[in-house]
């Protein structure tokens, strides 16, 4: 009598194993990488996105060839076409196929490498230079020194420091215990330019320190705030009242002198017009006067 739990148990009369059905294994999916066209500036990258997939998946790419056969899969446009078509080629007419992995990638790397790499990446990591943020400096240091292959702290170190801005390396070695390693410095750099906010500027504000001497003079003589360039304040009052434009005061300079001047005159011109009236037109101008209020 046939088992009907164990599915290796003969079947009844014919002495034949029934077949044992297996699990296929489930892939872990991160992001593939991308197709590779042959542009030697992202062979680095492509190659590590390939090694990082298989590397998740080592219990499914667990042979030279099924990782040859994955990675020659994203070569498919540019030069890099006709190279993975010619491996291919190859392969298919050679007892040994592919042959081993790490003879494959060193016949890819040959073929698609910037020459001399290290070279370059040295020459650009001695002019590299922070113009942006601490984290941003890292991060182009990180891949070049990864490029040419520096390794040893005490080199890292130096670089790192020659490119870094003057207050952050001031401020390094202001801490009670200088750090040692380049990692120590990545993380102290970080920690200070993360901690350091520009001060904050009154967006109607001049740069006070950028008038000249006649400027200064003039903005004296007429009345002007040093800090917006109005009239009517005076840049004290920007400290002490933030955010708002300060209110304007009646102008105590030159203003006040040419208005007196203007009501001398109309009082002047007035007086001689009435030298020129009959009697009896003056009476009636200055009563006309009283009543709407003029005086």
């Amino acid at each position: 009598m046939t088992n009907p739990i164990d599915p290796t148990a003969q079947t009844a009369g014919a002495g034949i194993a029934a077949p044992v059905m297996q699990a296929r294994p489930t892939e872990i999916k991160i992001r593939l990488p991308d197709d590779f066209n042959g542009d030697r500036k992202k062979t680095r990258t492509f190659y590590l996105a390939t090694q990082l997939y298989m590397m998740a998946n080592k219990h499914i790419y667990d042979t030279d060839e099924k990782k040859i056969m994955f990675f020659i899969s994203f070569l498919k446009e540019g030069t890099a076409g006709p190279w993975a078509e010619a491996e291919m080629t190859k392969a298919f007419t050679n007892d040994q196929g592919f042959g081993t992995w790490e003879a494959f990638t060193t016949r890819f790397l040959n073929a698609f490498t910037e020459a001399d790499t290290a070279g370059d990446a040295r020459a650009k990591l001695r002019v590299l230079r922070q113009t942006a943020t601490a984290d941003e400096y890292i991060a182009e240091f990180r891949m070049l020194t990864a490029r040419c292959g520096i390794t040893e702290d005490v080199s890292l170190i130096e670089y790192f420091q020659e490119g870094l801005q003057n207050k952050l390396v001031e401020k390094v070695y202001g801490m009670e215990h200088v750090p040692k390693t380049i990692d120590e410095w990545y993380e102290a750099t970080s920690r200070f330019d993360n901690q350091y906010t520009p001060p904050t500027k009154d967006p109607n504000a001049m740069d006070v320190d950028r008038l000249s001497t006649s400027e200064r003079e003039k903005y004296m003589k007429e009345g002007r705030c040093f800090t917006c360039g109005q009239t009517g304040h005076r840049a004290a009052d920007h400290k002490q009242d933030k955010g708002r434009q300060p209110d304007r005061r009646p102008v105590r300079t030159a203003e006040v002198k040419e208005d007196s001047d203007k009501e001398v005159s109309n009082i002047a011109k007035i007086k001689a017009m009435m030298a020129e009236l009959e009697e009896n037109d003056k009476i009636k101008l200055l009563e006309d006067m009283a009543e709407k209020d003029f005086a």
